[in-house]
């Protein structure tokens, strides 16, 4: 994702500079997590700034939209209290937690059932990898960089219409029973390319 950037800009300033890419590579401390899987509450993670970019309130809708889950977003950022009013607003401060900044992201992960991203573009997708590493699934958005991580079908899953049927059902076709499962189990190993 960020190399096809990088490209498009290049071209447009007429440079040719070749160009190699380096994947991210995470810590070992992701791997070794130990998972336990529990489906009673679901719990579901999102980490990232509290941006735009990242577009929580659309998490926050579609969890809203979704009895018998909950959702701990982890990070701090210029929305915080924009979207505290939200989660108030839609009388689901019970299932929508607000954590701030976590300085332990695996512990954060290892208790936790599935990864969700509603960013708009990632140059990467770190977060959906160590979420991977741990052995959760990850579902998010179809944009350059992060369908490079994670891949339909198979370690999670991707919504390519930005619209809160879409992604509430994205989610809840994840949880269920009988994909849960299987994209769970190929999480981990689908990360290791990226170990550092």
């Amino acid at each position: 994702g960020v190399e096809n950037a990088l490209y498009k800009h290049l071209n447009f300033i007429g440079a040719s500079t070749p160009t190699s890419v380096v994947l991210n590579g995470i810590a070992k401390s992701f791997f070794d997590v130990e998972r336990v899987y529990k489906t009673d509450p679901f719990q579901i993670v999102s980490v990232g700034s509290l941006s735009q970019v990242k577009r929580h309130q659309l998490a926050i809708r579609a969890v809203a939209q979704i009895p018998g889950v909950e959702l701990k977003i982890a990070g701090e950022g210029v929305m915080r209290n924009e979207l505290q009013e939200l989660i108030n607003q839609l009388n689901i401060g019970e299932r929508v937690k607000l954590l701030g900044n976590i300085a332990d992201v695996e512990k954060l992960l290892q208790q936790s059932d599935l990864f969700l991203s509603t960013s708009k573009f990632e140059g990467f997708g770190l977060a959906a990898v160590e979420a991977l590493a741990t052995g959760i699934p990850v579902v998010g958005p179809d944009v350059s960089g992060f369908n490079e991580v994670v891949k339909d079908g198979e370690n999670g899953l991707l919504f390519r219409e930005d619209s809160l049927r879409m992604i509430s059902q994205t989610i809840q076709d994840a949880l269920s029973e009988e994909k849960y499962y299987r994209l769970a189990s190929f999480a981990r190993t689908s990360a290791e390319k990226y170990s550092i």
